[in-house]
């Protein structure tokens, strides 16, 4: 069929077809540069914000974290009622806006080896 033609519309389709398959590798290798580009940048991006969402929480948990240190101390060196226990508990969570309940528990002290709550 390409003898049946002539010498311009053989060589038109032969520049045609080679300027086709030129464009279509430069379109897959833009496309493949362009993918990789993207989804190195999407990764990056998770990674940060992964981090600075880690980073957040562990600010605040830094901060709620000293209250039952602060309350363990004060507790260890004072008796108090329930009233008292109760109060205290209640401006604890009233003055740090990160707590939002608090509560106190005690071991169990108990001397009878055959207790369930016995610890040598």
């Amino acid at each position: 069929m390409l003898k049946n033609r002539s010498l311009s519309a053989q060589l038109a389709s032969l520049i045609l077809v080679s300027t086709a398959i030129i464009f279509v590798a430069a379109f897959a290798y833009n496309y493949h540069s362009s993918k990789e580009a993207v989804m190195k940048q999407v990764t990056e991006n998770a990674k940060n914000l992964t981090l600075s969402t880690a980073s957040r929480i562990e600010v605040i948990l830094r901060g709620v974290e000293k209250l039952p240190i602060n309350l363990a101390g004060i507790l260890e060196q004072y008796s108090y009622d329930q009233s008292d226990l109760i109060r205290l508990i209640q401006n604890a969570v009233a003055h740090n806006e990160e707590i939002f309940g608090s509560a106190i528990a005690f071991e169990p002290y108990d001397m009878d080896p055959e207790s369930p709550y016995f610890s040598p």
